[in-house]
């Protein structure tokens, strides 16, 4: 077992509290950048508490779950802090999403009213799911949810319900309480050291569990947090070549797809300079291998990386490499993180799975007592993921126990995609694997056992942009004529992957 430094929890810790002393201390300093529009702290803050003003006037009741639709503006995290201090636990829910991806978010969370801070709710799926318009004043838009009630009941002292992507056929939903996520960001700031001032580019969304503690983090610290619509590599690097960023957030395969563009070696910026790129490079959501590392080193030379190993159970980072110790730990995930210790379940030296304990652990899943207990039955979490500690005490990712498929740094469970695309009568004999894939980790590719003429690959494609997310939809299709079984009658996701890599070959 290894521990990182001791942590003193404080159990009376709030997210809201922290974000509301922020703006109190940095006045008129610059929070907030997006869409041509620049957010003092204090401006934050007056906008918040109108937001919050407004959500309790219209009958926005505290204990709730409220549903944020969020799309990377400065209004976005705005509007998250005017829910916190009306009362309310925020669902973030990624604008982008198709309606049955919002309808299970919904369903899941128990969330009754949606909140959009700038604009109008996305024409491709409001009107299918509003009951009536409770709010319409300077940008906000407050609606109700159609359906019947859902007997799902938060905790009042959760901040966020996040979702992850499990073992079932749909993610789970993770309350994080705000004492957990408070101190968590506390403990982050104690290694990682943001500065007042400090500029950082968010690529991430903010559903993402990654993007929320990067851009909390970067507001906590009074720093600058400039938000990106969506990630663009040719976007990145052009706002890169100013050469006043000190941070990006990024999943490695954003790194992957900079690498892309261009030819090998530093990118000049509009003066000449080479290896123009942020401070520090944050790396998490998948695996850092040591030569992805060592080419973003080479074509940024004057950045540095940090890696970071986390779940949304345990308010993320347990474990980091940090920046000054890249060289030598490179291709491993570091140590714990202040007040999370990890321990292999495997005799030492060898790989097995990696159990977290931490303080900072979900309160639990919502409506899954049970899932909640198997998720951490002796006070160690298991995280699904297998490891090894090296001798020098970093930790070295081996791989996945579960057969959860990676792709991009998404974790897609591949029942939720067989459950999809089983919705359809004609394709209810299917199977999803993962094809390893040098930019995206994993692609993502379906069996379908069909007699007769196969599919139209388009049509299955239109069928998955309508029931899945984006990063979910299978990037190939494959009709064979039954899927492979294993001794025992249960489907083989090993031979399916084995023949889907021979007819990708």
């Amino acid at each position: 077992m290894i521990s990182g430094d001791p942590w003193e929890f404080d159990d009376t810790a709030r997210v809201d509290s922290l974000l509301v002393d922020a703006c109190l201390r940095f006045g008129d300093a610059p929070a907030l950048l997006g869409g041509g529009v620049e957010v003092s702290f204090e401006q934050f803050l007056t906008w918040a508490r109108t937001i919050a003003s407004m959500l309790t006037t219209t009958g926005t009741e505290p204990g709730t779950a409220v549903a944020l639709l969020v799309g990377n503006r400065p209004g976005d995290i705005v509007a998250q802090l005017g829910l916190w201090l009306a009362g309310c636990t925020v669902v973030p829910l990624n604008r982008a999403l198709p309606p049955t991806a919002i309808q299970r978010v919904l369903r899941r969370s128990g969330a009754r009213r949606i909140v959009s801070a700038e604009g109008a709710l996305p024409s491709t799926w409001a009107d299918h799911h509003l009951s009536r318009m409770v709010c319409v004043h300077e940008g906000l838009r407050v609606v109700e949810v159609d359906g019947p009630a859902v007997p799902v009941t938060v905790r009042r002292d959760t901040a966020l319900v996040a979702f992850s992507s499990g073992s079932t056929s749909e993610p789970k939903a993770i309350e994080l309480s705000h004492a957990a996520f408070a101190n968590k960001l506390l403990a982050i700031q104690s290694v990682l050291r943001f500065l007042p001032h400090q500029r950082a580019l968010q690529v991430l969304q903010l559903n993402f569990t990654f993007g929320q503690w990067t851009s909390l983090l970067t507001l906590l610290t009074g720093g600058v947090l400039e938000l990106l619509p969506a990630f663009s590599p040719g976007q990145v690097n052009t706002r890169l070549a100013r050469g006043d960023v000190d941070r990006v957030a990024v999943v490695p395969t954003m790194l992957r797809m900079l690498l892309r563009r261009g030819e090998p070696g530093p990118v000049p910026d509009a003066t000449g300079r080479a290896g123009v790129g942020p401070g520090l490079w944050i790396a998490g959501g998948e695996p850092l291998s040591v030569g992805l590392g060592r080419k973003v080193r080479q074509r940024f030379p004057g950045s540095s990386i940090t890696d970071v190993y986390g779940l949304s159970e345990t308010s993320t980072s347990d474990l980091i490499l940090r920046a000054e110790d890249h060289a030598e730990g490179a291709g491993t995930i570091g140590t714990p993180s202040p007040g999370v210790s990890c321990r292999i379940d495997a005799p030492a030296g060898e790989a097995g799975e990696i159990l977290i304990r931490t303080p900072f652990l979900m309160s639990g899943y919502l409506s899954s007592e049970e899932a909640t207990r198997r998720a951490a039955p002796d006070g160690w979490f298991r995280t699904g993921d297998v490891g090894r500690i090296r001798p020098d005490g970093r930790v070295e990712l081996v791989g996945r126990e579960k057969t959860m498929i990676s792709r991009g740094a998404v974790k897609v469970s591949p029942l939720e995609i067989e459950s999809a695309y089983a919705g359809n009568p004609s394709w209810t004999d299917c199977l999803a694997v993962g094809v390893p894939d040098e930019i995206l980790g994993e692609r993502i590719h379906l069996l379908i056992a069909q007699q007769g003429a196969p599919p139209d690959p388009e049509e299955l494609r239109r069928w998955g942009k309508a029931h899945l997310e984006p990063g979910k939809i299978p990037d190939s299709f494959h009709v064979v004529d039954h899927l492979p079984l294993g001794e025992t009658g249960k489907v083989d996701r090993r031979a399916a992957a084995v023949l889907v890599r021979g007819t990708a070959a």
